[in-house]
Order: C-alpha cells, then structure tokens, then sequence
C-alpha cells in the first residue's frame, strides 16, 4: 500500500485526530444544549463514543507507524483461527450509519500477531465501507487455496441505487500501516473502489 513518509505521516495525524476531536467537542456543546432531552443526549453520547473509538484506533496505528519508521515493529506472533480476526475486526470497524458487516468465514487457522492482523483488516473493512449508505453491507468472506487463505470484504449489491458519486477520503496513514503489516505477515493487501482483500501465506 506505499511505504509510509515522516511528514506526510505527521500531516496525516494531525488531520485524521482533529476530525473526531472537534466532533466530540460539538457533541458536548449539545449535551449541554438538550440536557433536558434524553433522546438528544443519547445521539449525542453515541457521537462522542464513536469518536473516541476512532481516535483511539488512530493511536494505535501512529505508534505502530512510528514502529515501522524507526524499525522496531516486530509481530507477536501466534496459532490463531481466522474466523476470530474477522470477528474482532467486524465488531471494531466503524461503518457510515445503517451499515452493517456479513461475516462468511470459515475454519483457518495461520500463525499470526492477532491484534495487528485485525486492526488492518478492521482499517481495510472502513475503507471498502467509506462510501456505502445506510441499508448496504459489507460482505466478509474466508477463502483457502494450498497455499493461501484470502480474506475479502465487499459492499453487498447496491442494485436500484447505483454506485456512490462522491468519494469520502480514505485513510491513508491507517491504509499504509495496515499494508506494511500484512506485508510483514508475507501477505499482500489490495483495495479497490468497493472491494479489497487481505492475502495471506497459511505458513506465515
């Protein structure tokens, strides 16, 4: 997915936390504004949750980046089962509202640092999702070869909508982490407008 750039990063970052930091901060104005409406303050939390979720995730991925810049990012590898890093992934992703994740995954198991490996297929799910609307799924799915095992994510068929006009931006810090992690794992991550996969050794 590109190797990561020092100052490209630090713009990155800089953008990428400021987003759901002001988004919070509105979210708190309206706390205060609707303290007497429960349903208000309720949406309200939910906003600031989400966010916090978001600007935790991008913590992770920066001091992982940061790893991967400095050479020290090592994997803590493990016998894992596919079918939980999907799982993981799917329960962490943060889709657009109404958007839900259909999991397909069958039994796989690889040696694999399970908490990374999940942050860049939960980074990998958002991206596919970026432009989907409420009613759409994202479609997860398990396949193995000999040698292989893809992990795919998909939008489901969004047939008497046509395809999104506008493209939300996609992460790009996060894509590039989650790409040098695979890539570590002797895989390969690709993307495309509304699919990608995450390809995977079943010896790494």
């Amino acid at each position: 997915m590109g190797e990561i750039d020092k100052d490209a990063l630090i713009a990155t970052v800089v953008h990428d936390m400021r987003a759901p930091l002001n988004a919070c901060l509105m979210s708190l104005s309206l706390v205060e504004l609707k303290a007497s409406e429960p349903a208000e303050v309720l949406r309200s939390v939910e906003v600031i949750r989400r966010n916090l979720e978001r600007q935790a995730a991008l913590i992770n991925d920066l001091g992982d980046a940061l790893q991967i810049v400095g050479g020290g990012l090592r994997l803590e590898r493990e016998d894992v089962e596919v079918e939980d890093i999907v799982e993981a992934a799917a329960s962490a992703a943060l889709l657009p509202d109404g958007v839900g994740v259909d999991q397909q995954a069958s039994s796989v198991r690889i040696a694999a640092d399970p908490e990374r490996l999940a942050r860049a297929l939960e980074t990998l799910i958002e991206s596919v999702a970026a432009d989907a609307a409420a009613g759409d799924r994202v479609v997860v799915s398990v396949d193995r070869s000999d040698e292989m095992v893809r992990i795919g994510a998909r939008v489901a068929d969004r047939t008497g909508r046509g395809a999104a006009t506008g493209r939300r931006k996609r992460p790009a810090m996060r894509l590039s982490v989650a790409g040098e992690i695979v890539s570590r794992h002797g895989g390969r991550m690709t993307l495309d407008e509304d699919s990608g996969a995450i390809e995977l050794p079943l010896s790494s």
